[in-house]
């Protein structure tokens, strides 16, 4: 059950069911997806050296694309950010950790705020705005 609630957890069962069927229709209807941990945003130069080489390199080679941020718990579209370099990425990485408890007791209901502190498994997805541009 596990597997299907967490984006990390989905994104590594969708992994391992690939690999050993590679002609699933998951293979095109799921997008490339990057899990990892992090709980201070200056943790990400060294993720883009381990689990985020792969991003990294979409970064240094590629054209211009728009990329999803998901925390991994998180419900109602809390903390989901897109951006398009690793200059964006960390900015967003580091509002989520210059936020303080009373901040977030202050926030509306409707607020999409998250603290990095206590989200520390995340997910990065290409955007379907990506995939429209590339057709």
């Amino acid at each position: 059950m596990q597997a299907l609630i967490r984006k990390s957890y989905l994104c590594t069962t969708i992994s391992h069911h690939l690999s050993k069927n590679p002609n699933s229709i998951l293979s095109k209807a799921v997008p490339k997806t990057y899990p990892f941990q992090i709980t201070h945003a200056d943790e990400l130069d060294e993720l883009f050296y381990d689990e985020l080489y792969e991003l990294d390199q979409f970064f240094q080679n590629e054209a211009k694309k728009w990329w999803i941020l998901k925390p991994a718990m998180a419900d109602k579209g809390q903390g989901i950010r897109l951006f398009d370099s690793k200059e964006v990425l960390q900015d967003i990485l580091e509002s989520f950790e210059h936020e303080s408890d009373d901040e977030e007791e202050d926030a509306p209901e409707s607020s999409t705020r998250v603290s990095l502190s206590t989200m520390r498994d995340w997910v990065i997805q290409v955007s379907a705005l990506s995939l429209l541009n590339r057709r």
